[in-house]
C-alpha cells in the first residue's frame, strides 16, 4: 500500500512517483526469487492429477470445502475447530479416495 507523501514533491520527502517505482522493483524482485520450475512443476501435476483427486468428493463436499476456505481467509483462525478438521477429513478423503 502506497504511504501518504511526504513533504511537497519538489524538495526532501518522497514523491508518489519514486513509491511506485520502488514498489515496482521490490515486486519484480520478488518475483525472481520464485522457483518457477517448481511452481510449473506442481502446476502440471495438478492438472494431471486435480480431477481425480476431486473426483473422489462429491460435489456437496467440494461445495463444502470452497466454503470453508473462502470463509477462512487464508487464514485457519478464521474458522472454528470443527470446521478446520472438516477441511482436513475432505482434504484426507479426496487424495485417498476414503475416510
Amino acid at each position: 500500500m502506497l504511504q501518504p507523501v511526504k513533504g511537497n514533491g519538489k524538495t526532501g520527502g518522497t514523491t508518489r512517483s519514486a513509491a511506485v517505482a520502488t514498489l515496482a522493483a521490490k515486486g519484480i524482485s520478488a518475483a525472481r526469487k520464485v522457483e518457477w520450475k517448481l511452481v510449473w512443476a506442481r502446476a502440471q501435476w495438478l492438472l494431471e492429477h486435480g480431477r481425480r483427486v476431486f473426483s473422489n468428493l462429491t460435489e456437496r463436499e467440494r461445495s463444502e470445502i470452497k466454503e470453508i476456505l473462502v470463509k477462512s481467509k487464508g487464514r485457519p483462525a478464521n474458522v472454528t475447530q470443527r470446521e478446520r478438521d472438516r477441511v482436513q477429513s475432505l482434504v484426507r478423503k479426496a487424495f485417498l479416495g476414503f475416510k
